[in-house]
């Protein structure tokens, strides 16, 4: 017969343990259903897209919505729920399956709004399409960086918070740019020309050109020019040079110290002059091989070349005079 006071032992191993699996059971209870002491009124959560559920988890009660990090987790994992992103804002205080519900319904409180950037659109303009676009946004800090990501900063339309920053949207613009670029991935790899370069040329084509089979025969003006080390003379990037949508310079713009002034300097500018869209780039890695070195657009809207200067001048008083 089992000794009393093993017998003892065992029952009080069975209720000890019964009771810690009880008082475990009311503290998630109360973990689960009671808002933290900490929860303060109009608090305001962004989820950014792909965030981890534990990044979330981390970021809920580091802003006081919630007691516990492993609750979330584990109430994320057995509702077999997706969180959504998103700008949240609560209130007033909510119990951690409330905030979980919130997040993985996607009720967001704040408001979104579509923004369209036409392709060509110089970091600059950008920034003013923005600042319309989102109130109190971020204008100076914008510029500030996006001048250095000229030609990465995708052209589409996009849905931004009324609260994004210009970090976020940068980010956002560059991450649209990575994905469509993959696109071309192979013709890039395969052009005698860096993605950079490409990028440069595409943005002169959106100034100069506008129906896909134009820009290929330009680009092969431009590549004509570039092999015989010929200034490209093009007229857009006085544009860029100061911020404007003037395309015809005068004689005093010719003559301005710019890397990017390509009647002064032969050879591709140092980059980007806007951000070109995909039928762009396409045009810049498929040129159309003919042996014209000028060009110009007609008043009837067609695209006139010439092989010779000579050529050139007669185009004009034709079709320009």
């Amino acid at each position: 017969m089992p000794d009393i006071q093993q017998v003892c032992a065992r029952g009080f191993v069975r209720i000890f343990a019964l009771g810690l699996v009880v008082a475990m059971s009311m503290g998630g209870v109360y973990v689960l259903y009671t808002p933290p002491e900490s929860f303060q009124p109009d608090t305001t959560v962004v989820v950014e897209q792909g965030s981890s559920v534990r990044a979330v988890a981390e970021q809920l009660q580091s802003a006081g919505t919630v007691r516990s990090t492993l609750v979330v987790e584990l109430l994320v994992r057995i509702r077999r729920v997706n969180i959504q992103a998103g700008e949240y804002v609560f209130a007033y205080p909510q119990s951690t399956w409330r905030v979980v519900d919130t997040l993985a319904q996607g009720t967001v409180t704040s408001q979104e709004v579509t923004v369209t950037i036409p392709e060509g659109s110089a970091s600059y303009q950008i920034a003013e399409i923005l600042s319309r676009a989102i109130d109190g946004f971020e204008k100076d800090a914008f510029m500030e960086h996006a001048r250095t990501r000229e030609g990465y900063l995708f052209p589409d339309t996009y849905r931004f918070f009324l609260s994004a920053s210009a970090k976020e949207v940068m980010r956002s613009m560059e991450d649209r740019f990575h994905e469509r670029i993959a696109e071309v991935a192979d013709e890039i790899a395969a052009s005698p020309y860096t993605l950079h370069e490409i990028l440069t040329i595409a943005s002169l084509l959106e100034k100069e050109a506008r129906q896909f089979e134009t820009m290929r025969m330009v680009t092969g003006v431009l590549y004509n020019r570039l092999a015989v080390d010929m200034p490209l003379q093009v007229d857009a990037v006085f544009g860029y040079i100061l911020e404007t949508d003037t395309f015809h310079p005068g004689f005093e713009d010719l003559l301005i110290d710019s890397p990017y002034n390509t009647y002064r300097y032969a050879g591709l500018p140092p980059g980007p002059i806007n951000n070109p869209g995909l039928v762009a780039i396409r045009a810049a890695l498929d040129p159309i091989e003919h042996t014209y070195l000028f060009y110009l657009t007609g008043r009837d809207g067609v695209m006139y070349y010439a092989e010779t200067y000579v050529d050139h001048v007669v185009n004009r008083r034709r079709h320009l005079d």
